[in-house]
């Protein structure tokens, strides 16, 4: 990445990285680790792994962004175990897996996150329009921002799974749960990352 800076104009201020499951966890990495090199990550379905949230970033002020379902079952809303189980067919489900580690919940990965930017102000709260009624979900957003101008926003999918909201049902919803069409989740996260700077 530093090549990156280096060689093309880039604007240092306006660094962002997004990612979806695991990309979406190792979003979270790059703000643990790289705090100062990015003014905004945005995770989706993902959250902050355990042994991560150990570590204390750099003194930076980062802004984050989390959209997460309540109902997935591969990464757990309320922190645990990560599983693929759900994904294999039913007698291959009873088999033993490896471990795919462990997470802490969509809350607590917020409160991490209020925490290392300072922030202590009450959320703005909305219930987004139910675009699609027949998706199985509803979003609350929630918005908290720091003195610093640092922002950490959470799209709670209420009954989501494990998918990218305004995207495809891209397996069955009995192996992944439900994908939200209330909203194109890659536009809120560009709406994010155009409201902030390092």
């Amino acid at each position: 990445m530093k090549k990156l800076l280096h060689e093309e104009p880039v604007d240092r201020n306006r660094v962002f990285a997004v990612g979806v499951s695991n990309g979406g966890f190792f979003c979270q990495r790059l703000a643990v680790e790289m705090t100062d090199q990015f003014a905004a990550v945005a995770s989706i379905i993902s959250s902050l792994p355990e042994e991560l949230a150990q570590t204390k970033p750099k003194p930076h002020p980062i802004s984050v962004l989390l959209m997460n379902g309540t109902s997935d079952p591969i990464v757990p809303y309320v922190g645990g175990e990560v599983s693929i189980r759900s994904l294999l067919p039913p007698r291959a489900r009873r088999l033993p897996l490896s471990s795919r580690g462990r997470c802490l919940s969509t809350d607590r990965t917020i409160e991490y996150w209020k925490r290392h930017n300072a922030i202590t102000s009450q959320p703005k709260v909305s219930i987004l329009p139910n675009r699609d009624p027949e998706d199985g979900c509803r979003i609350e957003r929630k918005e908290w921002i720091g003195k610093n101008g640092a922002r950490v926003v959470l799209y709670k999918i209420m009954g989501g799974g494990h998918g990218l909201p305004g995207r495809s049902q891209y397996f069955p919803k009995d192996r992944i749960g439900n994908i939200c069409q209330d909203i194109d989740g890659m536009e809120e996260v560009w709406e994010f990352f155009a409201q902030v700077k390092r």
